[in-house]
């Protein structure tokens, strides 16, 4: 179970839910994710090497990752910096909430 900034998310082996904390239970609502088998990262890697040896499409758009990235970095500095943060999207850089 991961716990932070008013949330708290127990995983399983069907997926996760995200519940907020009791001190923000009124603020949000609970979101639950269910695993459908696309998480496997072996068809990312299948569809990536396909794309760089025959120049197949990637069936995933590059600004989708890039979005992804970004929301980890997020997470990852907002953790590290125990301070919220926020992206500037003028300047493409994370800045302080």
């Amino acid at each position: 179970m991961k716990k932070g900034f008013g949330i708290r998310t127990p995983f399983s082996l069907t997926g996760f839910t995200i519940r907020p904390q009791k001190p923000y239970a009124k603020e949000g609502k609970a979101v639950t994710h269910r695993k459908t088998g696309a998480e496997d990262v072996t068809l990312h890697h299948r569809n990536l090497m396909a794309a760089i040896r025959s120049n197949e499409p990637l069936r995933c758009d590059p600004l989708l990752g890039y979005c992804g990235v970004v929301a980890c970095m997020l997470g990852v500095e907002s953790f590290r910096k125990r301070r919220y943060l926020a992206w500037d999207k003028a300047k493409q850089r994370l800045v302080h909430a």
